[in-house]
């Protein structure tokens, strides 16, 4: 064991950050006492990273890019936030990133994990018996000033993801119910929006590779229903966490798709040490 641990150590060692800085985020309940919300920050270019806002817990899961039921660790890492500031090598690519914050946990938390593959319950995504219902996706770079650039529609807005190339995922309330939109999002990223909902690993088995833009009434927000919410910063909204009801089942049937319960080995990260606090900048 010990050896797998190094092994996997002196790998991560191979790519870091030219400069990082690591350190507690601010006091939530002092902010909102206040009267002040955190100032949570998801950027990754190709100069930098800034993320405030996370967890121990969830930086593990940014690093090894995993969804949080794929997590297991010690309850605490899941309690106190964390601000990270890097810059990136010249040369070195966003893909290059997890590869990166790996090397820096290893490094600043003397973390230390395993791989476990075990066998459990999960929804299989597969395409319904009259095939899907999606609409394909624009091409180009989606980014805009706002997420509904022809109006809203009346929805209420609840969350809004980080602006990218994509464009935004989003949950509002439209007449009393809770919807997800996305500008563009794969079926293996959809699968991570769906696990939210039904609680379970949720697995991509439709065969369709594409990008497309998808509305679709949901039950929970971005923190989902349960332990998929664990890890990572404070809800963005106390709306968006409350459940609605919205059959997931049934928003999943109209988009020519069905989730089927199975069973699959699904990969866990097993956290065997991490410090409480990073070495110093």
């Amino acid at each position: 064991m010990k050896f797998t641990l190094f092994l996997l150590a002196t790998a991560l060692y191979a790519q870091k950050f030219e400069v990082a800085a690591i350190k507690p985020s601010p006091d939530f309940a002092a902010l909102q006492a206040a009267g002040q919300r955190p100032h949570c920050v998801n950027l990754i270019d190709q100069a930098r990273v800034e993320m405030t806002c996370l967890t121990l817990s969830r930086l593990v899961i940014v690093a090894y890019r995993i969804e949080p039921y794929q997590l297991t660790s010690p309850d605490w890492m899941a309690t106190t936030p964390f601000d990270v500031l890097a810059k990136l090598p010249e040369g070195a690519t966003k893909e290059q990133v997890p590869a990166m914050l790996q090397a820096m946990l290893a490094e600043r938390f003397n973390l230390a994990v395993r791989k476990e593959t075990k066998e459990e319950s999960v929804y299989a995504l597969t395409v319904g018996k009259d095939g899907p219902k999606l609409k394909e996706a624009s091409t180009g770079d989606l980014t805009s000033e706002h997420p509904f650039p022809d109006g809203t529609g009346g929805r209420i807005m609840l969350y809004i993801s980080p602006q990218g190339p994509d464009g935004w995922q989003t949950y509002s309330m439209l007449n009393g119910t809770m919807m997800f939109d996305a500008s563009r999002i794969t079926l293996a990223q959809l699968t991570a929006v769906l696990a939210k909902q039904v609680d379970l690993p949720v697995i991509d088995h439709t065969g369709l590779n594409g990008a497309y833009a998808v509305s679709f009434p949901v039950p929970h927000g971005p923190n989902g229903g349960g332990r998929a919410g664990r890890g990572g910063a404070p809800a963005p909204s106390n709306d968006a966490a409350l459940p609605t009801g919205a059959d997931i089942f049934k928003s999943v049937e109209k988009l020519g798709l069905r989730l089927e319960k199975t069973k699959a080995p699904i990969e866990h990260i097993v956290v065997e040490h991490a410090d409480k606090l990073p070495t110093g900048n």
